[in-house]
């Protein structure tokens, strides 16, 4: 609950940090508003994202981007970490965040897809690092990628790529994205 008041609108905030006050009144504009007006104009738009860094600050908050983008039907989410204690804070964090997320969603009607968070500073403190250690070395955790697989799958693919960028409906094409580069 700690976590969870520091992005609420009107929280009071806790040890000193209000992420609210960049999300819903950044220099007077509601940047969650924002989002939800942009994804309602341009449904595909690369620019539907909360940043929660005040320029003219020498600190910026733990959390510094949100972004938001609509795929295959479904809002995505990606959080950008300055910083993060990734056993104490990620997951509250996180789990604040998602609290935004789920309220663009159903305002915009979509149903959420994958969430995607970067930590460009991970904290971890030795008296977690057995923590860390432990779900690391769990083979459950470890066996969900299977790089044989994932080159099968691309070796397959190559065989008809050519024929799928004649198709205007294919993935490759989504957005002009492949002829664009």
């Amino acid at each position: 609950e700690k976590i969870n008041n520091i992005y609420l609108r009107n929280g009071d905030g806790w040890q000193g940090k209000h992420y609210g006050k960049y999300i819903y009144d950044a220099h007077g504009v509601n940047q969650v508003e924002k989002v939800i007006s942009i994804l309602r104009d341009d449904v595909y738009s690369k620019s539907a994202m909360v940043m929660l860094h005040d320029g003219g600050l020498n600190k910026s908050p733990c959390v510094i981007l949100l972004n938001f983008s609509v795929r295959e039907e479904v809002l995505n989410m990606t959080v950008v970490f300055k910083s993060s204690d990734v056993v104490k804070k990620f997951v509250p964090d996180m789990l604040a965040i998602n609290k935004i997320y789920k309220s663009i969603a159903q305002e915009l009607g979509f149903a959420r897809g994958l969430v995607y968070g970067y930590i460009l500073s991970a904290q971890l403190y030795i008296d977690d690092s057995s923590i860390v250690k432990d779900m690391l070395c769990d083979e459950e955790v470890t066996d969900d990628f299977d790089n044989d697989l994932i080159i099968e799958n691309w070796d397959s693919e190559a065989t008809h790529w050519e024929k799928s960028l004649q198709t205007p409906t294919h993935y490759v094409n989504f957005e002009n994205g492949y002829s664009r580069y």
